[in-house]
């Protein structure tokens, strides 16, 4: 049996990837050119920093992939509400991911103007 020696995958999934090992040379090749990269020093350093760097992240509560979300949302929010009343706003640009996707429904579900601004106004007074 093939056995991985990971630096970034837990048991779970090497024990996965040994099973697929047993029966598939594509995975045994892919595991080859694996161990040959971390074979050299520097691309061992590398593979282990950015194991490191992906717990920090993970410890202290850090989700790359969920603020570019947020930020995508805060924009499809703002154009929408633009869009849809022909008017500047300024929502707070550091509401949550579910904040906007609220103020996104209300836009949706046709909402007043006022009933939109008074929610993101509720919102920005929580935060201070």
């Amino acid at each position: 049996m093939l056995k991985v020696n990971a630096h970034v995958m837990n048991d779970e999934i090497q024990n996965a990837i040994n099973k697929m090992a047993e029966t598939s040379q594509a995975v045994r090749d892919l595991l080859s050119k694996r161990f040959q990269y971390l074979a050299s020093p520097e691309n061992r350093y590398t593979s282990l920093k950015y194991q490191m760097d992906l717990n920090t992240q993970y410890y202290e509560g850090i989700d790359n992939e969920r603020e570019k979300q947020r930020k995508d949302y805060y924009n499809r929010v703002l154009k929408r509400f633009i869009d849809k009343y022909s008017v500047e706003v300024c929502f707070d640009d550091n509401l949550s991911y579910d904040d906007y996707e609220h103020i996104d429904n209300l836009l949706f579900n046709n909402a007043s103007l006022e009933e939109i601004k008074t929610y993101a106004e509720a919102l920005q007074l929580d935060l201070s």
